[in-house]
């Protein structure tokens, strides 16, 4: 199922000569899905950069999908020069209309090199409508420096000026997150989320009990304010349960045709688990329950989320 944002603007992609075997639309934030009739009833296709399909003489084409948000949603290109579209935020997987724009090739060289992690220090452009706030660090660290974060998601270091500061792209987390990685005074390894720093600084919680911080389109890797929500733990499960990902394991489960952990478990013993995981009052660790029912931490932790077994009521 796909849940429609606010101010989503959708069409739906034809190729010329091709009669293909799905329906496929394209939205203005930049997500992608396949679909039989209709919108809420397609599969988003995950983190899809390029679109692949095969046309009729069995020729595997693939299109760039910020291109095409560009043709379909942003004004058309003021001269036959600018044949190239850059993301203003210098991610590559945020494909929103609004972090798109044609450029030359000039301007898309100067570009990247403004947004490239890579550039000497001072050399920060604060992109437009940006705006960064520091980032409060609960540990002693040993540096002089100062961090702050922006609502597009972006990280950076800085003396005393946040225009002087350098961009920190962090790591990648095991679950697919960006998550910023340092030591404190007594070398101990620390972490922060990217997401969940831009959170706390932009966004207001509803309740008490939304202490989880969800991606509206799914991608881990879009990290801007307006594409972060703080919810409970159920909305985070349900909001879960309709990504690209979790739709196509709950299909290869059904149908018996995936051979991963998951399969493992039978529904029964799906069920129990996420009874124990969601008790309040558990005392039982991750490793304890990891051996008991032949699964990985990481899978307790994706069932926990609704990765795995979303489609699963607990309570039925």
């Amino acid at each position: 199922m796909i849940q429609l944002q606010p101010h989503e603007k959708w069409v739906e992609l034809k190729p010329r000569g091709v009669q293909l075997r799905k329906r496929y639309a394209l939205s203005s934030h930049g997500r992608l899905i396949s679909f039989t009739n209709e919108l809420t009833d397609g599969q988003q296709i995950g983190k899809a950069n390029r679109w692949n399909y095969t046309d009729a003489q069995g020729t595997v084409k693939r299109l760039n999908v910020a291109q095409l948000v560009a043709k379909h949603f942003l004004p058309p290109p003021p001269s036959n020069k600018h044949k190239f579209v850059l993301h203003k935020d210098g991610s590559g997987a945020n494909n929103h209309m609004d972090n798109l724009a044609w450029a030359t090739y000039e301007e898309m060289r100067a570009h990247i090199s403004r947004t490239s992690s890579s550039k000497p220090y001072g050399e920060l452009v604060i992109l437009q409508g940006e705006v960064f706030k520091p980032v409060q660090i609960e540990y002693q660290i040993p540096t002089r420096l100062q961090y702050a974060i922006s609502n597009y998601g972006r990280l950076i270091s800085f003396l005393t000026d946040v225009k002087d500061g350098t961009l920190l792209t962090g790591s990648k987390h095991q679950l697919g997150y960006r998550i910023w990685r340092f030591r404190d005074v007594d070398g101990v390894s620390r972490g922060y989320l990217l997401h969940r720093l831009v959170a706390d600084a932009f966004l207001k919680k509803p309740s008490t009990d939304a202490n989880f911080v969800i991606h509206l389109d799914h991608n881990k890797e879009n990290n801007k304010a307006t594409n972060l929500r703080w919810v409970t733990q159920e909305a985070l499960t349900a909001h879960a349960a309709t990504s690209a990902a979790v739709q196509k394991n709950r299909e290869k489960i059904r149908t018996g045709a995936t051979q991963t952990q998951a399969s493992k478990l039978t529904v029964t013993k799906a069920m129990l688990l996420k009874l124990i995981l969601n008790d309040p009052k558990r005392t039982t660790r991750y490793k304890s329950l990891a051996t008991r029912f032949g699964v990985s931490e990481m899978q307790l932790h994706r069932i926990k989320t609704g990765e795995n077994w979303g489609w699963l009521n607990a309570g039925s």
